[in-house]
């Protein structure tokens, strides 16, 4: 759809790498942020101050998808728009500061490609 995707985690960038190998993700991310790029983890808003700054878009065109709390934390205390992705791991109370409440990545993807999904 033509959108830049980044993946901004509180994981080691070893394990990261190895997920992404894994499950054939290779090229999939414009960017990648780890732990290892930022001096604290979430829910400081650090590890998204920095991949907003590597992509070079403006903050107000980002959203981030997230399914923790920590990570919708850390979202909105870098100023950026969250989606929470209803996981059986946290209660949907529990993301209730997320500017949405999504339920399934099947869903993100319908919201976001719509009707420019490819045939």
């Amino acid at each position: 759809a033509g959108l830049a995707v980044a993946l901004a985690t509180s994981a080691g960038r070893a394990h990261v790498e190895r997920c992404i190998a894994r499950f054939g993700l290779d090229g999939v991310f414009d960017v990648v942020t780890t732990l290892e790029d930022v001096a604290h983890r979430k829910p400081a808003p650090d590890v998204y101050l920095l991949t907003v700054e590597r992509l070079g878009v403006p903050p107000d065109s980002v959203v981030v998808v997230e399914d923790s709390v920590h990570g919708v934390e850390a979202a909105k205390a870098a100023g950026l728009t969250c989606w929470a992705v209803r996981s059986p791991n946290t209660s949907p109370g529990a993301l209730a500061s997320a500017d949405r409440l999504i339920g399934g990545l099947g869903e993100l993807e319908t919201i976001v490609l719509g009707s420019r999904r490819p045939s």
